[in-house]
């Protein structure tokens, strides 16, 4: 797996790895839903990102 630009991450939900420069740490799990990215910030739910996520990754597959 390779880090992408963030303009080429796909935007239909799926759940990606985001590298954030002004987050720690640095990688989220988030999803673009709503024309905003939302990451896996909570027990309950999705919180916005507002910060400036440069690129992306797919998530590995879990192990087996």
């Amino acid at each position: 797996m390779e880090w992408q630009t963030i303009d080429i991450a796909p935007k239909d939900g799926t759940r990606i790895l985001l590298f954030d420069k002004d987050r720690r740490p640095d990688t989220l799990i988030a999803r673009f839903r709503h024309g905003r990215w939302w990451g896996d910030a909570t027990k309950s739910g999705y919180s916005i990102l507002w910060h400036d996520c440069t690129h992306w990754m797919p998530l590995p597959n879990p192990p087996t």
